[in-house]
């Protein structure tokens, strides 16, 4: 018995298929994008012929409720509505009917714009990629909450392309796919052989009560800022499945990040400057742990205007450089333990912290402190403890780009079909 899936009332549905039909070849690549140049109709992708299974670990990547999803699961051969073979293979994918051509298209068109972007689309859909999965990967997002602020900026550009191919793919499926283009054109350097951040999984299914770009719908509580570590990873665990080693990974996305301080309250103002040197060259690298643990980091309360509170961050600051990097207390939580530490201060702002993070925190950091201090409390506190059970993966992927890239393909794919139960396609 096969299946294919049909769109029907808003979602996918899988129905029973008598017999299989024969694939009649295959077809080009659609794996890395970073070097590959596009037109309207056409896209050149320079991915390797070989398939990509990556590393794994002691404890696996499937985690635990969060989807019916198994990196290792054997594919089921799915045919779509029309009868066609649906499916990555090795090599890109399956030729036959129209889903061959529909997801190299699909794929060609987000690649065309995050170029004609300047690539400033990467970071918006990663970070709508995550938004989106928190509560399950349902192709919708609630504007009305704050933290979701600057998101339209991903989700418009992606509707006319829904509209467009909505009788292949949901809405979901599309933003799940913008997500993965996004991480792949964000590896500039050192990429892994056979890499690709492909598009295995399909199916997912549109939230009730959103307008039909996704906006609305539920919403659903997103991790705070002001974490300290057990709260953080109980929340990545029950949300995603993800161990500790994996909430770690993902948190490196911050690589590729930016803080706009008009949506979220974090950064500074009139600059788009991110969590590491260089944010603005959306490169997907190791360079998050290194900043974490070589760097000195300051305290600082920012004020900020209309809706949005006035946050604590941490910054860092370097002679000859512009940009002024900032961590969140949740950031830090990765590599200090702030249980019990975390407090409201005196005029109701979130995010304070009555100790001092100081002493080394990196067996190699030739010297460097790690020191934390306010600009309004500047007497002596007790040391913040370190993140024993967080810090070893810092070091880790601290020492080790390519280690980290792999597992971090594993990790995105995991978030990308949270609490869906999608089907891994034919190859």
């Amino acid at each position: 018995m096969y299946f294919f899936h049909q769109f029907i009332g808003g979602h996918w549905e899988w129905q029973s298929w008598g017999s299989s039909s024969s694939s009649s070849g295959k077809s080009g690549k659609s794996g890395s994008s970073s070097s590959s140049s596009s037109s309207d109709d056409d896209w050149n992708s320079n991915g390797s012929d070989d398939d990509w299974s990556g590393s794994s670990s002691s404890d696996g990547w499937a985690g635990s409720g969060s989807g019916s999803y198994d990196h290792d699961e054997e594919p089921e051969i799915i045919y779509s509505k029309g009868g066609s073979v649906a499916g990555w293979k090795s090599d890109g994918w399956e030729h036959d009917g129209h889903y061959k051509a529909d997801m190299d298209y699909v794929r060609a068109k987000v690649v065309k714009l995050i170029e004609d972007s300047e690539r400033e689309l990467i970071p918006k859909f990663i970070r709508m990629g995550f938004h989106d999965c928190i509560g399950g990967c349902d192709g919708c997002i609630n504007m009305d909450n704050p933290d979701n602020a600057g998101l339209m900026e991903a989700i418009e550009p992606l509707h006319p392309i829904y509209k467009e191919f909505e009788h292949s793919y949901s809405r979901a499926d599309i933003w799940a796919l913008a997500t993965l283009v996004a991480c792949d054109m964000s590896v500039l350097d050192d990429r892994p052989e056979g890499l690709k951040f492909p598009m295995r999984y399909i199916g997912r299914k549109d939230c009730e009560g959103s307008d039909d770009m996704g906006v609305g719908g539920p919403d659903p509580k997103l991790p705070g800022n002001d974490m300290p570590t057990h709260e953080f990873l109980a929340f990545m665990k029950d949300e995603f499945g993800y161990s500790t080693e994996e909430t770690v990974i993902v948190m490196g996305m911050h690589a590729v990040a930016v803080a706009h301080r008009s949506n979220i309250g974090f950064g500074n103002i009139g600059k788009e400057d991110g969590w590491v040197f260089e944010a603005e060259e959306y490169k997907l690298d190791n360079r998050y742990y290194k900043m974490l643990l070589d760097k000195e980091w300051e305290f600082e309360l920012v004020h900020n205007e209309g809706k949005i509170p006035n946050r604590y961050q941490w910054y860092h600051e370097q002679e000859g450089k512009d940009e002024r990097p900032i961590m969140t207390n949740t950031d830090m939580g990765l590599l200090l333990d702030l249980s019990g530490h975390l407090y409201t201060d005196e005029e109701g702002n979130e995010g304070a912290v009555s100790c001092v993070a100081d002493g080394s925190h990196h067996e190699d950091d030739g010297g460097d402190y790690l020191r934390r201090r306010t600009e309004e409390d500047k007497k002596p506190k007790t040391s913040c403890p370190v993140s024993e059970e967080t810090k070893e993966f810092l070091e880790e992927y601290a020492l080790d780009n390519e280690a980290w890239l792999i597992d971090c393909e594993k990790v995105i794919e995991k978030m990308l079909v949270n609490k869906q139960n999608v089907k891994k396609v034919a190859y």
